[in-house]
């Protein structure tokens, strides 16, 4: 056995276990805390549950599947007929589901920032599930040659019994070589690309714009200030950063299907054990797209990370000495507030019992008036953390 082949067989066995343990954990756990009653109402939180089940399908179909025949020389697929057709074809959709669903995050989001007052009407979780349907039937079809075009096979040569899930025509196999890889590249890689790059440059532009316009109305030594400008900053390099795992993980495993035809005629021993090394590692590439999305969260969501402390302080049994410390420094509060008793205009109560939820960005925290019109402050307030 050669280093390509050891290093290979390494990695697929090595890796994809503690893969799918953080992506069950991270997954599971993005669910349960999306589904809680603080950020729930949220349509943004629909689409991203569906992305973690359907991250989960990829894991346990398509990365499972990976490790069991490298450790246990066992092909899943292999087993019955239906496992072949159906295994294949589920693995093909769950993965082009789970980009697609990256790209309705995305113009969820384009709609909430340059369309404040419609999205909040428009942007409903009935309307997503309107969109996740018909994107899920679309993927389903377009990957439906796979359950009459593959098939158990079975050959006999001699004393030996060879049984594979192969192509049941040479048609087919043409068909399956050389020209799907360019349309599975367009669907999986290269249409939710564009989309995204189109949606967060979108988002980009307004949340530039709209800080523009509200630094030239805030007073100049206003402490907003900095942490808007702070905020804008840190969530352009986060969009830009989700972009680059997308293309980084999703598009060197489509050109390696690509490529691989060509590469593999006439190849010798070193060129099949650097194809198969190569192979590892883009797949590797691909389901971390698949498993890591929790951290994502975790980085981009205030309102998501104050909910998963909220989780462990429970778990951990962290909440009552949290609450004992905060009662303890209300307690203190309250003694010197009756030794100072004050007075609240009027206006300063008003506003402070006008404070309605957000229900429709839980990626960022903001407080809007309740009145129908805002002012132009408070809407590139609105816009530059509404993302």
């Amino acid at each position: 056995m050669t280093e390509e082949y050891y290093a290979s067989n390494s990695l697929a066995k090595g890796v994809p276990p503690f893969m799918i343990t953080f992506g069950t954990f991270g997954n599971i756990l993005s669910i349960y805390i999306l589904t809680r009653k603080n950020i729930r109402q949220s349509t943004c939180t629909l689409y991203l549950v569906v992305l973690a089940c359907s991250d989960l399908v990829v894991l346990y179909t398509g990365l499972l599947r990976r490790w069991i025949f490298a450790t246990f020389q066992d092909d899943i697929r292999t087993h019955t007929s239906g496992m072949c057709k159906i295994h294949t074809w589920l693995v093909y959709v769950s993965l082009d589901f789970s980009a697609w669903i990256l790209v309705a995050v995305t113009a969820d989001r384009v709609a909430l920032v340059w369309f404040p007052h419609k999205a909040k009407v428009k942007c409903t979780k009935k309307s997503a599930a309107f969109i996740i349907t018909p994107i899920f039937v679309f993927l389903m079809l377009i990957n439906s040659h796979i359950l009459y075009g593959m098939d158990r096979i079975v050959k006999v040569d001699g004393k030996s019994t060879t049984i594979s899930c192969d192509f049941v025509t040479e048609k087919y196999r043409y068909f399956f070589e050389e020209l799907w890889p360019w349309m599975d590249l367009t669907i999986f890689c290269g249409l939710p690309f564009c989309f995204l790059v189109t949606g967060n440059v979108l988002i980009i532009t307004k949340v530039f714009a709209s800080q523009r316009a509200a630094k030239r109305q805030v007073v100049p030594h206003d402490p907003n200030s900095r942490s808007q400008r702070s905020q804008m900053s840190s969530m352009s390099i986060m969009l830009f950063c989700l972009n680059c795992v997308f293309l980084l993980c999703t598009t060197p495993v489509s050109i390696y299907l690509i490529g691989y035809v060509h590469w593999s005629r006439n190849a010798s021993v070193a060129t099949q054990a650097n194809l198969s090394l190569f192979w590892t590692l883009v797949n590797v590439l691909m389901y971390a797209n698949n498993t890591f999305n929790f951290l994502l969260y975790c980085m981009s969501g205030s309102r998501f990370r104050a909910e998963v402390k909220i989780v462990f302080k429970n778990v951990f049994g962290l909440h009552n000495t949290s609450n004992r410390r905060q009662n303890t420094t209300q307690r203190k509060i309250g003694v010197t507030n009756q030794a100072r008793p004050t007075t609240v205009p009027l206006e300063e109560q008003g506003r402070r019992t006008a404070h309605p939820k957000d229900n429709n960005n839980f990626l960022s925290v903001f407080h809007q008036s309740e009145g129908n019109e805002i002012d132009s402050t408070t809407h590139s307030q609105v816009i530059s953390t509404h993302v």
